[in-house]
């Protein structure tokens, strides 16, 4: 069987959990089933970029790159217009479309497996940006889901609600594959050293992750923050949501995946104060680090941190501020959250993840395209 991997969403300026998630996808994907030929497809201009996004795939030998020097935004408009190009046909024939996340997506042939992480493209609407709402328009998510051979989405609540504002989508064609546990780096002091000197970091800090996004509700965390629960440090990249400047916080800015994790490695803990999330892939990242966890429990976040996480209203000034000073003071506490969280982190396993999405592929593809 020949698997197109649509890299596209891997172009991104600022890499971002959905493009993090799409690489990690895509390369266990690729080694769990050598008997399969992939294609990964990207395309745009910028030559050196389609070289570094697509470097982890060089060498593979069931693997086959395609760059297309074609401008995305030019490709995106063919697409919504005319229906046009056909990217299974661009990737040189595939018998198998995996879109990673909503976007354009136009197939001759091959059968399209859809990725959804969320729908709070539906259900926060209000929170986009007018530029945002109107792409996701020309996208048409609706027709794209109806479209789709599979769907498959990282949790129970994003399913659900693919089914609630989706309707016409029929529930069989929808599966939960959540994600698998993070790796992070080794621990390590001269990294430490390095990120504190550069951004001039304290001892002691708490952090939180994400892009700069009202669905985020950092502002909200921010305005509540007050000096007396030390220092907060900001890390994501600039989005659409102007935060005020407040007294011990410190925005770093979008980080490296090396200085994300020596951050996260070394903080009192990791506040999420996110309203709406797909998965929240950010808890299992602080659990792998060993950072106990404040959030919110929305959406999918109770489903993910189950009893690893500190949950408390993250609207709520004197709740925040409790729930930092318990993580502060009670040593204890501390320590049965970061046990918790390695347990949680083993109920998630990316081998059984990906088995079922090569069960997936397998089921919407005639019989006789099933092997080479």
């Amino acid at each position: 069987m020949v698997v197109g991997l649509d890299g596209r969403v891997l172009l991104e300026g600022f890499p971002s959990g959905v493009s993090q998630a799409a690489a990690e996808v895509f390369l266990r994907l690729i080694a769990a089933a050598p008997e399969w030929q992939f294609v990964v497809f990207v395309s745009g201009q910028d030559k050196r970029l389609l070289d570094e996004r697509t470097q982890e795939f060089v060498g593979k030998p069931n693997v086959r790159i395609v760059k297309r020097q074609i401008p995305n935004r030019i490709l995106n408009l063919l697409i919504s217009f005319f229906g046009w190009p056909h990217l299974d046909q661009l990737a040189g024939g595939v018998d198998v479309w995996f879109a990673p996340n909503i976007g354009f997506v136009a197939t001759h042939k091959a059968q399209l497996v859809l990725l959804v992480h969320d729908t709070t493209f539906v259900t926060y609407a209000g929170l986009l940006r007018s530029y945002t709402r109107c792409w996701l328009s020309m996208i048409r998510p609706k027709k794209l889901l109806l479209r789709a051979d599979a769907v498959i989405t990282p949790s129970e609540h994003s399913r659900k609600s693919i089914l609630q504002e989706f309707p016409s989508v029929p529930e069989e064609h929808v599966s939960v594959l959540p994600f698998g546990p993070p790796q992070p780096p080794q621990r390590s002091e001269q990294a430490w050293a390095k990120v504190q000197d550069r951004f001039q970091l304290p001892q002691r800090f708490c952090v939180t992750l994400g892009t700069l996004e009202p669905r985020k509700n950092i502002r909200t965390l921010v305005e509540g923050w007050s000096p007396a629960m030390g220092t907060l440090v900001v890390v994501g990249a600039k989005g659409w949501d102007q935060l005020p400047r407040q007294a011990q916080v410190q925005y770093v800015g979008y980080l490296t995946q090396e200085e994300k994790w020596t951050v996260l490695q070394h903080a009192d803990c990791l506040i999420y104060p996110t309203i709406a999330e797909g998965f929240g892939l950010p808890l299992l990242e602080a659990f792998a680090a060993g950072t106990p966890v404040i959030a919110g429990p929305h959406t999918s976040l109770v489903e993910v941190g189950q009893d690893a996480v500190l949950w408390t209203n993250v609207h709520h000034q004197q709740a925040l501020h409790q729930a930092v000073q318990s993580l502060q003071t009670d040593d204890t506490l501390r320590q049965r959250l970061v046990s918790r969280g390695r347990s949680v982190l083993d109920t998630f396993s990316w081998d059984r993840s990906i088995q079922q999405l090569k069960q997936v592929m397998q089921g919407v593809t005639p019989q006789a395209n099933r092997t080479l």
